[in-house]
C-alpha cells in the first residue's frame, strides 16, 4: 500500500472512533454526597458538588451556591452576573466557614435560582457540543478534499 491509502485507512479508522466515542459520550455527574471541603486556614465546611464536567459549583446544607477561588483556595458564597449577555456565576468574596453557614442560612447571602443555575449549565453544555461537532466537521472536510 503507498503512504497515501495508509494515511486514507488511518484517518476512516480515527472517524470512527470518534464517532463511537461520542454515541457514548455522556456528561457525568457530580458524586450526590455530602463533602467536607478543607479551607486553607484549616476550617472544614460541608458542601455538595453539584453540576457535571462542563458546569460545577458547590452547594451548601442551607442551599447557598458558592465557587472555589482558585486564587486563595477557599470556597466563596456566588452570585450570578451578565458578561456580554451571558450569565455567570462569579465568587462573592465571601468565604464560606460552618460557624458563619449556621448563621447565613436567614442572612443576606442570597439562594440562587436554580432556574438561572440550569441556563447556564445548559448553555456551556451546548457550547461544548457545539466545538465537538465542529471538530468532526472539519475532519470530514478534510477527508472529502482526500
Amino acid at each position: 500500500l503507498t503512504m497515501l491509502k495508509h494515511l486514507k485507512i488511518l484517518v476512516t479508522i480515527s472517524i470512527i472512533l470518534v464517532i463511537i466515542g461520542l454515541k457514548s459520550l455522556h456528561a457525568v455527574p457530580a458524586f450526590p454526597g455530602l463533602l467536607k471541603i478543607s479551607q486553607p486556614d484549616g476550617s472544614v465546611v460541608e458542601a455538595y458538588l453539584k453540576g457535571d464536567e462542563y458546569f460545577s459549583w458547590w452547594e451548601t446544607q442551607q442551599g447557598h451556591v458558592s465557587v472555589k477561588n482558585e486564587q486563595t483556595g477557599y470556597l466563596e458564597y456566588a452570585s450570578i452576573n451578565k458578561i456580554n449577555g451571558k450569565e455567570e456565576l462569579f465568587r462573592t468574596g465571601i468565604r464560606v466557614s460552618k460557624v458563619e453557614e449556621q448563621a447565613r442560612s436567614q442572612s443576606s447571602v442570597p439562594k440562587l435560582n436554580r432556574a438561572v443555575l440550569g441556563r447556564i449549565w445548559t448553555a456551556k453544555r451546548r457550547v461544548h457540543r457545539e466545538s465537538l461537532m465542529k471538530i468532526l466537521q472539519q475532519k470530514k472536510d478534510f477527508d472529502n478534499k482526500q
